[in-house]
């Protein structure tokens, strides 16, 4: 620590040998170069690309989800949106279900960022694996 009076680093014995503890002060550039991955997910603007992302992989999912239902191929998994799905109203449904949950993200990102960049990627991750789980079965339902 730097003493209050002198601003010179005071030493402390720890197990006989002397250590200079210092408080290193960083400028905020300093800082965002430093933690410029976090700064990536939280930075304002920023945010909304990860939230199209997300979006985007939601109607994906929907898209392909409703085009191997429909062939025959697939059937949903999701008891929720089974009656949507044979409704005839699947997509639109997602597409309200995308449209809320970036507004609630983006509500929570504005007085948490890091929260809001944790939930944000970790439905980032569940959706990549549902489409990639999706498009298997569109490859395999084309027949390679």
């Amino acid at each position: 620590m730097v003493s209050e009076t002198s601003g010179i680093p005071r030493t402390e014995l720890t197990s006989g040998a002397p250590y200079i503890i210092a408080e290193e002060k960083l400028s905020s550039r300093e800082l965002r170069l430093e933690e410029r991955g976090i700064d990536l997910l939280l930075d304002s603007l920023s945010f909304p690309y990860v939230l199209m992302l997300l979006a985007g992989l939601m109607l994906a999912d929907g898209l392909i989800t409703e085009y191997l239902v429909n062939s025959g191929v697939a059937s949903e998994g999701n008891p929720f949106m089974q009656g949507p799905l044979s409704g005839g109203y699947f997509m639109p449904v997602k597409i309200i279900g995308a449209w809320l949950s970036a507004l609630i993200l983006a509500s929570i990102h504005r007085h948490n960022p890091k929260l809001a960049a944790a939930v944000a990627w970790a439905f980032i991750v569940v959706y990549c694996v549902t489409v990639y789980w999706n498009i298997g079965g569109f490859i395999a339902h084309l027949g390679y």
